[in-house]
């Protein structure tokens, strides 16, 4: 067994999720967000599920999974305590080539769901193979510890900035060693709270201003907080 990481693009993904409880909860909510067509199948479901389907943001199957429930999607969880009918979907999704996560059973995925550290745009995956989710999910405390709000404004301002780069240089090491500077001098300027010496850095590796970045946050004077 092993696995690789992946970021899928999830915008109007068919995703079926098996089950009901807080677990299926939590992967609804992460597909919606990011655009997924979500199909939930379970007999109950918790009331956060509930107004999720109330929304019309899931479409809601009240009853067990049955055969043939995962022909045409794309991808599917499965939360489920039933050991026997969690095999039998397992079975499914791999006759029918559907990529299946099972709630604490590696044995019968055939993809992990990572501890994710989530800033804005920036998201880090921490993975163990699904060896150990407790140790993933201390790393991502810690790892969460270290990546302050900062993160996702560094990010938007790095993304707004990236047509200009490309302005500046037809040379990709260039651009390369332009972006890294950038990016570390506006961390630490953003760590520190400093808007001007984040407009300053700006202005000399870009020549052009912040509010001049498409996307990008305003300055704001020293010491504040960029938003």
């Amino acid at each position: 067994m092993g696995f690789i990481p992946v970021f899928l693009e999830a915008a109007d993904l068919r995703v079926m999720v098996i089950g009901g409880d807080e677990i299926a909860e939590e992967r609804a909510r992460m597909l919606v967000a990011a655009g997924a067509r979500v199909t939930l199948v379970s007999p109950s479901v918790t009331p956060a599920l509930e107004a999720l389907v109330a929304q019309g943001r899931v479409d809601y199957q009240p009853r067990e999974f049955r055969t043939g429930d995962l022909d045409g999607f794309a991808l599917a969880y499965c939360t489920l305590n039933d050991e026997r009918l969690t095999r039998a979907i397992a079975a499914e999704a791999r006759a029918i080539n559907v990529p299946l996560n099972v709630t604490d059973d590696p044995a019968l995925c055939s993809f992990i769901v990572p501890a994710v550290v989530k800033r804005g745009a920036l998201e880090v995956a921490i993975s163990t193979s699904g060896a150990s989710p407790a140790l993933a999910r201390m790393l991502r405390e810690e790892i969460g510890e270290s990546l302050g709000p900062e993160y996702e404004t560094l990010v938007r301002i790095l993304g707004a900035a990236r047509p200009r780069l490309r302005e500046l240089s037809a040379d990709a090491a260039t651009r390369s060693a332009i972006a890294r500077e950038l990016a570390r001098g506006l961390r630490d300027a953003l760590v520190r709270r400093d808007g001007e010496a984040a407009e300053q850095i700006v202005r000399r590796l870009l020549g052009v201003s912040l509010s001049a970045l498409s996307g990008a946050p305003e300055t704001r004077p020293a010491g504040s907080i960029i938003k």
